[in-house]
């Protein structure tokens, strides 16, 4: 038998071995979390770096996103302006000029439309006050009361939510 097979020196092996296992690990655990520090800092770069792009897009979204319907709006101003200098000229009627403001109105409705806008004309339908504001009340008989009898303005609406209601007069009973 060697000395070194004694039961003691055969525990320090076993102990010395796991002490060395232990070690393995705890330098495979450090690297381990030293890596996913590294990937944390990368993620949190690549955040930072989305989160800035995105209120970059953002930022242009909201300086040029009118672009197109601006353009589309400067249209409308150059035929009001053309209308204008053809109603100063010799022989302009009200005729062409009426038509030449309709084409023009015509125009800017379209361009209205194409964004969503839809008008809001009650005449002759329920009163509604989440669309509607009644400017005044008249005695009608052509029409039921709650009615709407006169539209001074229309209403606008962009995609269902209301820019604009219409004022109206509501047409109430005659009463005794």
């Amino acid at each position: 038998m060697h000395a070194s097979d004694t039961p003691e020196n055969e525990f320090q092996h076993e102990q010395d071995a796991e002490e060395l296992d232990i070690a393995a690990e705890r330098l495979a655990l450090a690297e381990r979390v030293q890596t996913l520090e590294e990937e944390l800092l990368r993620n949190r770069a690549e955040m930072e770096n989305q989160r800035k792009r995105s209120l970059r897009d953002l930022e242009q979204a909201r300086r040029f996103g009118l672009e197109r319907v601006l353009a589309d709006l400067v249209q409308v101003a150059d035929n009001l302006e053309r209308g204008l200098e053809a109603a100063e000229q010799p022989g302009a009627t009200m005729e062409s000029i009426k038509e030449g403001k309709a084409l023009t109105l015509t125009q800017l409705n379209k361009v209205l439309k194409s964004q969503g806008v839809e008008e809001v004309d009650p005449m002759g339908k329920a009163f509604d006050p989440e669309l509607h504001q009644a400017m005044a009340t008249e005695v009608s008989t052509e029409f039921p009361p709650g009615t709407v009898v006169r539209v001074f303005q229309k209403g606008y609406r962009l995609h269902e939510r209301l820019l604009r209601p219409a004022m109206v007069v509501v047409s109430k009973a005659q009463s005794d």
